[in-house]
């Protein structure tokens, strides 16, 4: 509800996007059910992937932010339009002072866009480290210097759109979740972790630059990747269908994150505060590690490697009918 705070009225909502889409709704209808059926079925006593705050000794320390922020300027200027894919949306205030203002350090209005945009896409993929957490506002993103993957994505998004490119989001759920299950522990915490991550949305940016839709897949840190084994991702490479798979059914392209995705992730964060610290401990691990890995063989080397092993042809199975095989009664 954060722009009907700033005046935008229910109609302009509607406008905007926020209503969910169908594939949308249709999937937090399916996560309400699992969340209500997995609480009323689990004994009194949670287990320990969901202990309280208060039972609960914190692992994760929240990495301090990795740049300094920009200082805004009276007069800077920004994209004021308020045309689909340019105005502010839910989760992404492409007018707020943080944002023109590291807009206008990573070269927004000196650059052309299309370079604009790749520095954009490697600040945000770089600079700011994955935190599971509740959506908020953008700026708010960059204060903290941390973001689940809605956040980067829609810092992203309004960076873009500060600077007057049209940009749109591309929303989809995965059809697997294995880079977080094995932090919970047991077989009820992995059950949790890998069924609430098919409820988490992830997604894409498509920025219009020179008359085409350019993909922006910000995935994860350069150093998270390396811990994966997969590539590091570039602005305009495609990604959906060849590193990531998508639930085709789930895939929609919205001007805005629509209301219903946040609820969601704060009940989670709420009931199962110890799975969430675990992720959040368990990637930071995996980002030193991945560090290590860059360090000893290099980023382009890495890259080079992890592409390699991407194309290497798996082998099939061909079933062919044998004729001179004949059964006679």
């Amino acid at each position: 509800m954060a722009d009907l705070k700033r005046g935008i009225g229910p109609w302009d909502a509607v406008a905007r996007g926020y209503l969910p889409p169908w594939p949308v709704l249709r999937r937090l209808v399916a996560g309400a059910f699992f969340l209500a059926a997995y609480f009323l079925g689990r004994p009194r006593v949670p287990g320990p992937h969901l202990q309280t705050t208060a039972s609960l000794k914190m692992a994760y320390v929240r990495p301090p932010r990795s740049f300094e922020m920009p200082e805004y300027q009276t007069g800077m200027r920004y994209c004021s339009a308020n045309e689909r894919y340019l105005r502010p949306t839910l989760y992404c205030n492409s007018h707020a002072p943080e944002v023109i203002a590291l807009a206008h350090h990573l070269g927004a209005y000196r650059l052309a866009d299309r370079d604009y945009a790749e520095a954009a896409f490697e600040f945000v993929k770089r600079k700011i480290t994955f935190e599971l957490l509740p959506l908020g506002e953008v700026e708010e993103t960059i204060r903290r210097g941390t973001g689940a993957c809605l956040h980067r994505l829609a810092l992203f998004v309004g960076l873009l759109r500060t600077a007057g490119i049209r940009t749109r989001y591309r929303l989809y759920t995965l059809t697997s979740m294995n880079t977080s299950t094995d932090t919970v522990g047991g077989d009820a915490g992995t059950k949790w972790s890998t069924e609430t991550g098919r409820l988490l949305y992830h997604g894409q940016a498509e920025a219009y630059i020179g008359d085409e839709w350019m993909v922006g897949s910000i995935g994860l840190t350069p150093e998270r990747q390396a811990s994966l084994g997969s590539p590091i991702t570039r602005f305009g490479e495609v990604t959906l269908g060849t590193w990531y798979t998508p639930d085709s059914r789930s895939v929609v392209a919205v001007e805005s994150i629509p209301y219903g995705l946040n609820p969601l992730v704060r009940f989670v964060c709420r009931v199962a505060p110890a799975s969430i610290d675990r992720v959040n401990a368990n990637i930071v691990e995996q980002c030193r590690l991945g560090r290590v890995i860059l360090d000893e063989v290099g980023e382009e080397e890495y890259d080079a490697r992890a592409r390699l092993s991407l194309q290497t042809p798996q082998p099939q199975i061909v079933l062919k009918k044998r004729e001179e095989i004949i059964f006679r009664h």
